[in-house]
């Protein structure tokens, strides 16, 4: 009969204790799948292979992976990473100037966030983006106009203003913003410059072609009489185009802008090269500051002050309050302590001297004189 009676509560302990077993692991799956999504999305080997850097990844993108990395690490979230792919197209798309500019402003919040950006890191992407769309827009132009026909005209006027467009914005970003400028981003841009220039110049050779009857004939343009109502018909594209050369001054004088501030950097960047930080010498002593000199500087020491390996500078021209830098080369001219002067004998000692030198004579005389009595 206890035998039976335990075997039962045995039995009974083993099914409530299974229970609590099954409850503890369900409420422990949901507790885990809540705290961290990544188990309920990607596992830890899609992560690693979606977020892997490849050679062909850009600056942004390879930011991109490393930033959905470090969300997984630290807050075990596949957020970043399932997102990854909408991501990089987006960034990319950003990069090549390829994205319109309606959508380039939507969703910023999201993509900084995914890049882990600060917001100096957005404005250069912008800046970014804004050469990328100017260097298609004259690559594109420039196509354009090897196999211009007439019909295509007035598309060709419109792309060309919305070029003069970008290329006011970008330079306008760099005025603003000298910091974000590097010297081979001018250059780049400076030389970009220089082709819608010239390009401009190409617009007015056409628009003088308009002038001779005889030379638009000869153009043979596609779709379009050459009876003498030609003028007619193409007077109001022309408008257009002599409209757009008016830009022209606009572009030179940014071309102008944008060539004296690359030549201001390059002045910057010799001044650099040619100085050095200017050192704080004070309280050293002078054969440590000589061996540090080398030839990046030349030490003076004032006449009047103690030149002595042991001395310490006390003050020191130019002074590390007044500027930053120096000329390599330079003299820096150091104070120490004054020199000991000599001790000169008083007047009073030498007249005691010459008194004692005159009692001393006066008695070799008498001496003498006693013994010629």
């Amino acid at each position: 009969m206890k035998k039976k009676i335990f075997n039962k509560v045995v039995i009974v302990l083993a099914v409530l204790l299974s229970i609590i077993i099954i409850t503890a692991g369900i409420l422990g799956r949901q507790i885990l799948f809540r705290d961290y999504p990544v188990f309920q999305s990607m596992s830890q080997k899609e992560i690693i292979e979606t977020t892997n850097i490849l050679p062909e990844d850009n600056d942004y993108v390879k930011k991109l992976k490393n930033n959905a990395l470090d969300v997984y690490l630290s807050n075990a979230s596949s957020e970043l990473a399932e997102k990854l792919g909408k991501n990089e197209k987006r960034v990319n798309s950003i990069v090549n100037g390829e994205l319109p500019e309606n959508q380039f402003s939507q969703n910023q919040e999201e993509l900084q966030q995914a890049l882990g950006a600060s917001d100096e890191q957005m404005t250069q992407l912008s800046q970014t983006y804004e050469n990328a769309r100017l260097n298609r827009a004259i690559d594109q132009l420039q196509s354009e106009a090897k196999t211009l026909k007439a019909e295509q005209l007035p598309q060709f006027i419109k792309d060309a203003n919305q070029l003069t467009k970008q290329t006011e914005k970008s330079i306008q970003s760099y005025i603003e913003d000298n910091n974000a400028v590097s010297k081979s981003t001018i250059s780049a841009s400076v030389q970009t410059l220089h082709d819608a220039n010239s390009l401009l110049n190409n617009f007015t050779q056409f628009v003088n072609y308009t002038n001779n009857y005889t030379t638009i004939t000869k153009l043979q343009f596609d779709k379009i009489s050459t009876n003498n109502s030609l003028m007619e018909d193409f007077l109001p594209v022309f408008n257009k185009v002599n409209a757009y050369l008016s830009q022209k001054e606009t572009v030179e004088a940014r071309i102008k802008e944008l060539t004296d501030f690359q030549q201001k950097v390059e002045k910057s960047e010799q001044l650099r090269n040619s100085s050095i930080e200017l050192p704080n010498l004070k309280g050293q002593t002078l054969a440590d500051i000589r061996k540090k000199a080398g030839s990046n500087y030349k030490i003076e020491v004032e006449p009047t002050d103690e030149n002595k390996d042991t001395s310490i500078v006390t003050r020191q021209v130019p002074d590390p309050s007044d500027f930053d830098r120096i000329l390599k080369g330079e003299t820096i001219t150091v104070q120490t302590k004054k020199k000991a002067e000599e001790k000169k004998p008083s007047s009073n000692t030498n007249k005691k001297d010459e008194d004692k030198t005159d009692k001393k004579g006066e008695s070799k005389s008498k001496v003498k004189n006693k013994g010629d009595n």
